[in-house]
């Protein structure tokens, strides 16, 4: 396997000090221990005389990296990680590196130090430690030993596992090697005869865990080249590991041959009955082990009665198993993980296996479904390796299945146990936590393979690789429809990695989108998303030779456009990076072809998403303390944006003046702006609301300064907060459109706001029939008064950005009313309390303002220069008739011209498990609309569900939209038919979706009614 990028670190607690010992030394001074001092050097934290060992522990920080690691806790309790390849390990400024390492990891404690870890490290090959000041030691193999320190170690590795390797050559190389230091044995002498109290005995192998076993008759027999074995007969069972722990196996069959480590020593008597015992899966050379005992009066009489050739005396068994072959329904267990087949070949000693005509199953994590692997022959390579040929995967239960992945040769790694996240406790303790082991997890490798539907090739692919608790196929998203705009539709999802024939790093995923449209052409794109402990991100690109039009431009554009070139795309970056000293770092960069691709292939995004902008943004946040660098250019000269270029922001929030309650907020900012107006000029006026800024236009580059200094004055009363306030602010523009000179503005502004809070419980209030059992009332009024003053209006400044250059002196205030109404439910024993009712009032007027605000007037409570300056009444209700019943209303009633701007109103209801539906209707004013609509999921049985969606315009006297989808549920596959019809942008879609089981994402396209696969919940 190609080893991975690593792509994430695992930080401990741990601690360090130095010395080091080195073979060629040792022997010369017949095992003394030689500390080898630093060179003169002029780091402040290691000064030139730092001893090698210092009496005290330090801080230095401790970095390990290689390219596999292994990590497991020894008999003495020491922490173990043995990496192979390109090891490296920086303590403080000493550098230690060779080809593989060992590093043995206990925790200390001391009065004065604290907590702290001691750290022994093992070099072999090519080993080097190079001291601060550049003094450095070779050799073959090394031994650095007493590094004590509090401060933290990373880990960082290509691949990662748990489990032991105490049996690998290297690990019994350091252990024998770390104990004739320790006894001070030099290194030249054969010490495999010494003996190290407490350790085993160097040289010799730690036996297997124990094989116990289950037998119906027995007998001995020869191999072609004269080995003596046992058949068993009668129906077998074996096990291995204890049946608590992670790696419990368990072997059943009908027949079984066992081959012992040694030879046989008796051959003697008949054999019958049941056979039951244990014993290690390998022998030391001194013998010893499980007994065997004979059960039935047959093996007895047999014992006793004399000897029958080919027969075996079972009272006599002191050998151990080594092996097994077992014929006969085979069924191997680990969990809920098993094999079964028709003859199998196990070997105890080393955890390997051969299967023939087997079928594997596993638990897919995340998934909650199973996975079939059927192959002509599987093989065991170790406790984590395994490889098929010929095989077929499938999550189907079926022998023959309905769609299956068929490989020539499959190749799985960490099939038992997947990579343990690893974090640390404040005391320095290492908690890891891995997959169950009856979860299959890991990775893959597969050789020409195919996509089957009943044994039907559909597609074919030479190499794939990938994770199998992601997918078990290439394919990621199928969908094929019709569309009135895109014609006969074919869109597909590919994991990206696995048609590389890649293991997908940790933290990415990657998806090759491969559609096609009948009426605009073929199209391509990869979205990537990655995360790791460092940063985050996504890329979003796709891109077509479209040859359609764009008809769908919403009923303002009803005309066809004719885009302005036949390669239509788009391109997105944006990245987050945690740098240290709290920075944190946003990258953005974005590109698309012309001004409606995104409003015809990406729609959601297009009225949804964040604005597509080329974007540096620094920050540091640090309690009560902000500061930010932001810089963007405008790429794309359909949209209107302003760039800073760039912007130095700061801010602090809440600081107290002391030995008073008043509390100070602060903005500043300094920096150069330039306003880009989109060149289409589509809609003559600005991106604000209610100001006309018809008459602006590009600008040049200019200078603004912009300071904001607020503070407040809370004050309690009985029963009522107050909080005076008062803002201050004063900004400066060295040139604008409307005033060629600077430009300075003043802004001032001050008022009041309080709230209060008032309760009470009603205990006679109680109804069986409305589910209520006594009431509380929560009353919470609040209100604001303000007054502003300036010298400047926001119509004569460019509209830089919103909430500085749009801010006006106009006054208002508000008043508002919340009311809770609380109540219990549920059983007796099991009461909680609900909110019963919640209705929220408020009301907002205003003075001294500018013309041409549309509706819907809004109070800042906490910002109030960023109202939105139309007076109001607004409010809104919530009614929990029951668990699964509500009923909601909202509405905003216009003082000004006393009619209703919005209102809404919502009936839901979900009748688990199968019925949901939901009614309502919605008014608004300002853009005309007046509907009234609903839908409903309704499940026919577990394999049939349908979905309904509709609105209709009151006003136009016509069916706005409709969606009806059927879903029919397959093995381990969801199959969905969605039809829609839109008014708005008068198109018609029909399509067809599919996605496993588990994974209702995977669907492209129509995803609204996937979530009905596992809930009749309404979804949007």
């Amino acid at each position: 396997m190609t080893p991975r990028t690593a792509l994430f670190q695992r930080r401990w607690h741990f601690g360090a000090g130095v010395s080091i010992f080195y073979p060629a030394l040792l022997a010369m001074l017949a095992g003394g221990l030689l500390a080898v001092s630093p060179a003169a050097g002029d780091e402040p934290e290691e000064p030139d005389d730092a001893p090698l060992l210092p009496e005290s522990v330090s801080d230095f920080e401790v970095d390990m990296r290689g390219r596999y690691a292994w990590q497991w806790k020894n008999a003495e309790g020491e922490l173990v990680v043995l990496f192979n390849g390109e090891f490296q390990l920086t303590f403080g400024r000493r550098l230690l590196s060779a080809n593989d390492g060992v590093v043995w990891i206990r925790s200390a404690n001391d009065a004065s130090a604290g907590k702290y870890q001691i750290l022994t490290v093992y070099l072999s090959g090519d080993a080097e430690v190079r001291e601060a000041a550049g003094t450095t030691t070779t050799d073959r193999v090394l031994l650095v030993s007493n590094l004590r320190t509090s401060g933290a170690i990373t880990k960082s590795q290509d691949a990662h596992t748990r489990e032991s390797a105490e049996k690998s050559d290297l690990y019994q190389r350091a252990k024998l090697d770390r104990a004739a230091v320790e006894a001070g044995l030099p290194l030249g002498v054969d010490y495999s005869t010494v003996r190290v109290p407490g350790r085993p005995r160097p040289g010799t192998r730690e036996p297997a865990k124990p094989v116990r076993y289950q037998l119906g008759g027995i007998e001995s027999a020869r191999t072609a080249d004269g080995s003596e074995v046992l058949v068993a007969t009668g129906g077998v069972y074996f096990s291995q590991g204890g049946r608590s722990s992670d790696d419990f196996v368990e072997i059943r069959a009908e027949s079984a041959v066992m081959f012992p480590a040694q030879s046989l020593t008796q051959s003697l008597g008949a054999s019958a009955g049941v056979v039951t015992g244990s014993a290690p899966a390998s022998a030391p050379s001194d013998g010893g082990g499980g007994a065997v005992e004979a059960g039935g009066g047959a093996a007895a009489a047999g014992a006793e009665g004399g000897s029958t050739p080919g027969a075996l005396n079972t009272a006599g068994i002191a050998d151990r198993v080594r092996a097994v072959y077992l014929e006969g329904d085979v069924v191997m267990s680990q969990g809920s993980r098993f094999v079964r087949a028709d003859r199998l070949y196990f070997d105890f000693e080393v955890q390997r296996a051969i299967v023939l005509d087997a079928v594997m199953r596993a638990q897919v994590p995340d998934r909650a479904v199973p996975l079939y692997v059927r192959a002509a022959e599987i093989r065991q390579l170790s406790s984590t390796e395994i490889e098929a040929s010929n095989a077929k995967i499938t999550t189907s239960e079926f022998y023959t299945p309905h769609y299956h992945v068929g490989v020539e040769k499959l190749y799985l790694r960490n099939l038992s146990t997947a990579a343990p996240t690893t974090s640390t406790t404040p005391e320095g303790e290492v908690i890891s936590a891995a997959t169950p082991n009856d979860q299959l997890s890991g990775e893959y490798e597969a050789e020409n393979t195919s996509l089957n539907i009943d044994n039907i090739p559909i597609l074919s692919w030479p190499r794939a690789a990938g994770r199998l608790d992601q997918t078990e196929t290439l394919i990621r998203q199928f969908n094929v429809g019709f569309d009135g705009d895109f014609g006969a539709t074919l869109r597909t999802g590919w994991q990206l990695f696995n048609l590389l024939g890649l293991v997908r790093p940790p933290g990415v995923d990657a998806t090759l989108r491969l559609d096609y449209f009948s009426d605009r052409g073929a199209a391509i794109g990869i979205n990537s998303d990655y995360e790791t402990t460092d940063n985050y991100g996504l890329v979003r690109s796709y891109f077509i030779n479209d040859r359609g039009f764009d008809a769908q431009l919403g009923p303002l554009r009803r005309e066809v456009h004719d885009p302005e070139r036949d390669n239509r795309g788009r391109f997105l970056w944006r990245h987050r990076e945690f740098l240290q000293d709290n920075w944190d770092l946003t990258l953005e960069t974005s590109y698309v072809s012309d001004p409606n691709f995104l409003e015809i292939y990406e729609r959601s995004e297009w009225f949804e998403g964040k604005e597509q902008e080329t974007v540096f943004f620094l920050k540091r946040a640090v309690d009560k303390e902000v500061i930010s660098i932001l810089a963007n250019w405008r790429l794309l000269d359909f949209v209107t944006q302003t760039e800073h270029l760039p912007d130095l922001e700061y801010r602090r929030i809440g600081d107290l003046v002391p030995e008073t309650p008043l509390t100070m907020y602060h903005e500043s900012r300094v920096g150069a702006v330039r306003y880009r107006v989109d060149d289409r000029q589509v809609f003559n006026e600005g991106r604000f609301f209610g100001v006309p800024y018809t008459n602006v236009g590009n600008t040049d580059t200019t200078l603004r300064a912009d300071v904001r200094q607020e503070g407040e004055l809370p004050l309690k009363f009985a029963g009522l907060n107050l909080v005076p306030f008062g803002t201050a602010r004063g900004s400066y523009w060295d040139g604008q459109p409307l005033d060629q000179n600077g430009l300075w503005r003043g802004l001032g502004i001050y008022g009041v706001r309080g709230a209060a809070t008032l309760a009470r419980v009603f205990d006679d209030i109680r109804s069986e029939l409305f589910d209520i059992n006594r009431v509380r009332h929560i009353v919470k009024p609040n209100f604001m008064v303000w007054g502003a003053n300036s010298n400047t209006r926001a119509s004569r400044i460019t509209p830089y950005d919103e909430g500085i250059e749009t801010v006006d002196d106009f006054y208002g205030g508000n008043i508002g009313l919340q009311q809770i109404w609380q109540t219990k439910r549920g059983p007796q024993d099991r009461q909680r309390s609900v909110d019963l009712v919640t209705l929220n009032l408020e009301a907002g007027w205003f003075g001294d303002v500018q013309p041409g605000e549309i509706s819907n007037g809004y109070v800042n409570t906490f910002r109030p220069e960023d109202s939105r300056t139309r007076n109001y009444f607004s409010g809104d209700l919530t009614y929990r008739v029951s668990d699964s019943t509500s009923v909601l209303y909202d509405f905003n009633f216009d003082l000004n011209d006393r009619s209703y701007d919005r209102h809404s109103f919502a009936f839901a209801v979900e009748r688990n498990p199968r019925l949901s539906y939901i009614f309502g209707a919605r008014y608004a004013g300002d853009i005309e609309m007046n509907l009234v609509g609903g839908g409903w999921n309704y499940k026919f049985s577990e394999k049939h569900i349908s979905a309904v969606r509709l609105w209709h315009d009151i006003d136009g006297g016509e069916l706005g939209e409709v969606a009806v989808a059927y879903i029919r549920k397959l093995p381990r596959w969801y199959a969905a038919v969605n039809f829609e019809y839109d008014n708005v942008d008068d198109d018609f879609r029909i399509s067809l979706s599919l996605w496993p089981e588990g994974i209702p994402e995977w669907t492209l396209g129509q995803r609204r009614f996937t979530g009905l696969a596992t809930s009749t919940g309404i979804r949007p």
